[in-house]
């Protein structure tokens, strides 16, 4: 996805993307004590902010520099940290993460191997992937119509089974999949880091 399209984006970002109390209460009960936690898409930091009571440090990434710029114009919490990222590239070091977020941003990045792959590099042992895909399963007529404007945007459009085989892969172990509530329009889907084996 071209960052210029996000670039025009920001300034009615948060307009369009109210905050879902049921959600950031469903996040905060997955976040250890005193956690660290990378936001990957996070915009403006408007979901970031909102967790900030809930972790010791919080990075909100956004590869559209708009949508950073906007975020840093905010009177933001100490705890939370914005910057300029490529999910495929994270310029983080590795092992150093307890929890990583992508909050409905895995369907519109432009390579998901690659970001999953960085995902489980900074995550630490047993760290946790939390990600909110969109439920294009449902059959009420907005929903169809968005459904096709995503296809038309060349959006990725796979199923939950999909991304759970893709979290598989990358080294994820799927410990949750479900919706907050059933009139949710995303999937939750959690997956823990495996501790590789030392060998003796």
């Amino acid at each position: 996805m071209n960052v210029n399209f996000w670039n025009r984006l920001a300034p009615s970002f948060d307009s369009v993307n109210p905050s879902d109390p049921q959600f950031i209460t469903f996040i905060k009960k997955q976040l250890p004590v005193n956690s660290t936690l990378l936001e990957i898409g996070a915009g403006t930091g408007k979901l970031a902010a909102d967790l900030s009571d809930s972790c010791r440090l919080i990075e909100a990434s956004d590869f559209s520099p708009e949508m950073i710029k906007r975020g840093l114009e905010k009177n933001l919490p100490d705890s939370v940290h914005l910057s300029v990222e490529d999910a495929t590239n994270l310029s983080f070091p590795s092992e150093q993460l307890d929890t990583v977020l992508a909050f409905n941003t895995l369907h519109v990045i432009s390579n998901i191997d690659k970001s999953l792959s960085e995902v489980t590099r900074v995550l630490q042992p047993n760290g946790q992937f939390i990600a909110s895909i969109p439920d294009f399963k449902r059959n009420k007529l907005s929903f169809i119509f968005i459904r096709w404007m995503m296809k038309l945007m060349k959006f990725r459009l796979w199923s939950t089974k999909e991304y759970e085989r893709l979290f598989h892969q990358h080294g994820l172990e799927v410990t949750f999949t479900g919706k907050i509530t059933e009139e949710s329009s995303s999937v939750i889907i959690i997956g823990k880091k495996k501790e590789i084996p030392t060998v003796r």
